[in-house]
């Protein structure tokens, strides 16, 4: 998938035996005391004449063809720097990191090279498989379709001569960073090693102009890999540090907020030596005098090997320079030395060490009070159900001790959201209503508006049936049973036929929100959490969506599902004959690639659809319950296949470049697939 707007990734740390502990003047630690280069780091600087293509390939087409840990993580991370840090606007930072082969890389280059001319750099980043040309002169980057044999390595793979011409063909200079992961040339045919990062040919000359600056993750025939306590790639990790300002000073010991091309490749490759990685040593061709950032002055962490204390090698003296004579006194300095810097790694362990415990100690806190929230909500359940007014005392009773509710530990303060307070904000609101209709009659059909009680039944007619009100996931729109025609004239896996529903549903008028899934699941993993708790959540995967379909139900006592895929597509076309899902105009009804702005929007903020449904189209993509597979005849009340590989998702996105969404659309990817395009709503069978 390749967007243009930076991505945070929050995966838990898998190893600790390398602890990055942070010094005095960087004290923000992630996990075990590795620093997060995965924040953005803003410095209030702007580049808007440069560009940047950011490329992270992790999965494979081919069988045989490992996987490269991490690789979306990097490029991620190094998508922000751009932004954040050195300042590019975010609509000239491409980030490729699904269906990247070698024309679509290409292709970006060739763009990037028409964006920046003199005066601006073009960035061009690259984490994946990579290789060298059959005749090993050439570094190449290899496409996601690679395969496990010697040509391959040239119809997959782009040169990266050939992508230092395209994207400075504006008259920019170019920076390009490898951290390409393979081991073999296209020559000797060697296998691809899994957890390794590059193999660079041995006969690779550089003849590219001087104001340009090629900087690889390894030199000739040397590997490299991930650092797996940090959860990106050894050398991708140490050059985001670099040039977040740890590599400013790493020559001379003067810290003027800048950091060179020269500063961040002398750091880069002390600290890998200094974290025991001696299997690469990074290359750099080209001008190392370029400033890569500016004003980037997070300090440097202190890096200890198994609580060995080694000072950070972010000072040190020049090649060349003159070394004073220690005398026989030069033991005993050297001694003094590593215990004073024993003795301040020891004082940054314990410190995270009381840190943790306090952790531990808000946490167990925390379960204590959600557990007697649970247990206060179910003892005002009598009322709850009961409506009127002693169901809003009850709800606003509730929401005046949990609404605002927090933990403490010495000077440590953490907020705690209690689940249930949404659900008593809902039955508060819904109570109210019912008051007011019995209070006068005349707006009683306003009750409709608000959200039942949990233990509320509504029972569908004939003809149709009146929105349910979900206390958890808002208004629910009724569907009726029906015949209708699916699919497409354009589609081999989806030919046109007819589809009868002997039952009818409700479904969410909208994609379940951020602050929907966060008050079930506790959690929000979307991408673009700036857009608001009022859009859409993603970065689910398809379990992911039926987990939160379980926890929804046991929490609303009512039954939520995916929808069918033929459910799907008759809401979406709501018995019009509109293309849209509601008009003919596609950003009438749809957040596509055309007025998106690279970015997810509140939900519901475009034209509804015949049924009242927002957003079947654009925004995000919805999981639907079918495996994958080929439509056949007509149909009763299909459920898709009993088996298969991929999940179906329906509906199209906001993604800059995506295939034009239409109603009879169809998308597949992996039940464990989650990215910041896709996203679900829930449907409700009638009881």
């Amino acid at each position: 998938m390749e967007g243009y707007a930076p991505t945070l990734s929050g995966h838990p740390l898998k190893h600790s035996h390398l602890l990055l502990a942070v010094s005095l003047a960087s004290p923000i630690a992630l996990g075990a005391g590795v620093p997060s280069v995965d924040t953005p780091y803003p410095t209030g600087q702007h580049a808007p004449a440069d560009g940047g293509v950011v490329i992270g390939i992790e999965t494979y087409l081919r069988p045989g063809v490992p996987g490269v840990p991490y690789a979306r993580r990097d490029a991620e991370a190094f998508s922000d720097f751009l932004i954040s840090t050195r300042g590019v606007p975010t609509d000239r930072v491409q980030l490729i990191e699904e269906n990247a082969n070698a024309t679509k890389i290409r292709s970006a280059a060739k763009a990037l090279g028409q964006s920046v001319g003199a005066g601006g750099i073009a960035w061009v980043y690259f984490a994946g498989h990579g290789g060298a040309s059959l005749d090993g002169g050439g570094r190449m980057l290899l496409g996601d379709d690679v395969s496990q044999d010697p040509v391959s390595f040239d119809s997959s793979g782009v040169l990266v001569a050939e992508i230092e011409q395209l994207a400075g063909a504006g008259g920019g200079r170019v920076v390009i960073l490898v951290d390409a992961c393979y081991t073999g040339t296209g020559r000797d045919g060697q296998a691809f090693l899994t957890g390794h990062r590059t193999v660079v040919p041995g006969g690779y000359t550089a003849l590219r102009p001087a104001a340009n600056v090629v900087w690889t993750a390894a030199s000739a025939g040397q590997t490299s890999g991930p650092l797996d306590d940090a959860q990106h790639g050894a050398f991708t990790y140490f050059a985001l540090g670099a040039l977040r300002g740890w590599a400013d000073g790493a020559i001379d010991g003067v810290r003027d907020g800048n950091v060179t091309m020269d500063e961040a490749g002398v750091y880069v490759g002390r600290s890998l030596k200094t974290a025991q990685i001696t299997s690469q040593t990074p290359e750099i061709v080209g001008a190392r005098d370029l400033v890569l950032s500016v004003k980037a002055k997070e300090a440097a962490p202190v890096i200890v090997v198994n609580r060995a204390p080694v000072i950070a090698p972010a000072v040190g003296p020049r090649i060349g320079d003159a070394i004073v004579d220690a005398g026989t006194n030069f033991q005993a300095q050297l001694e003094a030395a590593r215990q004073a810097a024993a003795a301040e790694a020891e004082k940054q362990f314990i410190a995270t060490e009381a840190a943790k415990q306090r952790a531990a100690t808000l946490d167990a806190a925390e379960a204590t009070l959600r557990k007697q929230a649970t247990a206060d909500w179910a003892s005002a359940r009598s009322l709850v159900d009961g409506g009127g007014a002693g169901a809003k005392a009850a709800a606003d009773a509730f929401i005046a001790a949990y609404g605002s509710a927090k933990v403490r530990v010495d000077s440590d303060e953490r907020a705690v959201e209690i689940a249930e307070v949404a659900t008593a904000r809902s039955v508060s609101a819904s109570a109210a209503a019912q008051v007011q209709a019995q209070a006068n009659p005349r707006v009683a059909a306003l009750a409709l508006a608000a959200p039942a009680p949990v233990s509320a039944a509504v029972s569908p007619s004939t003809s149709g049936a009146p929105d349910f009100a979900s206390p958890t996931l808002g208004t629910m729109k009724w569907i009726p049973a029906g015949t209708f025609t699916m699919g497409s004239p354009f589609m081999e896996d989806a030919k046109e036929h007819q589809v009868t529903l002997t039952n009818g549903y409700w479904l969410m008028e909208h994609e379940v929100t951020q602050e929907e899934y966060r008050a079930v699941m506790r959690k929000n993993p979307s991408r673009f959490k700036e857009c608001g708790e009022n859009c859409p959540v993603e970065r689910v995967s398809w379990d992911d969506a039926v987990a939160f379909a379980k926890a929804a139900s046991s929490r609303d006592g009512v039954t939520y599902r995916l929808p069918t895929e033929a459910e799907w597509e008759r809401a979406a076309r709501g018995e019009q004959s509109a293309l849209y899902a509601g008009s003919d105009e596609l950003g009438a009804v749809a957040w596509n690639w055309e007025n998106s702005g690279s970015t997810t929007h509140a939900v519901c903020g475009l034209q509804r659809n015949g049924y009242g449904l927002c957003d079947m189209l654009g925004n995000v993509r919805e999981w639907v319950s079918d495996w994958s597979g080929e439509y056949s005849g007509a149909v009763t009340d299909p459920v898709g296949d009993s088996s298969g590989t991929n999940r179906v998702d329906r509906g199209g996105d906001w993604y800059p470049g995506a295939v034009q969404p239409s109603v009879d659309w169809r998308y597949y990817d992996e039940p464990d697939h989650a990215d910041n395009c896709i996203g679900f709503r829930l449907a409700r069978p009638s009881p």
